[in-house]
């Protein structure tokens, strides 16, 4: 049984409710975006005929792991070891 003093006053929930309803506004929105972006890669990589490079690089790549970078790429194994 919840306590009373955890209870939300219909104020409290109407705020929070507003809350939540704009972080999925702001998802919904993102959602768009991004789908729309992958639209556009993946007809580039059809385009540009590098649809079983990019099935290869789905299978094969690894995160690269270079401390001097606090972004790391996926890149192919063959990749790394020649970096080293």
């Amino acid at each position: 049984m919840a306590d009373k003093k955890s209870r939300m006053s219909p104020k409290e929930l109407d705020a929070l409710m507003e809350e939540i309803s704009d972080e999925l506004c702001y998802v919904r929105e993102s959602n768009r975006e991004y789908s729309k972006e992958w639209r556009y890669l993946t007809d580039f990589i059809h385009w540009k005929g590098l649809d079983e490079e990019y099935r290869q690089f789905r299978q094969e790549a690894v995160v690269e792991d270079d401390p001097n970078n606090p972004f790391p790429y996926l890149v192919m194994p063959a990749e790394v070891k020649s970096a080293g």
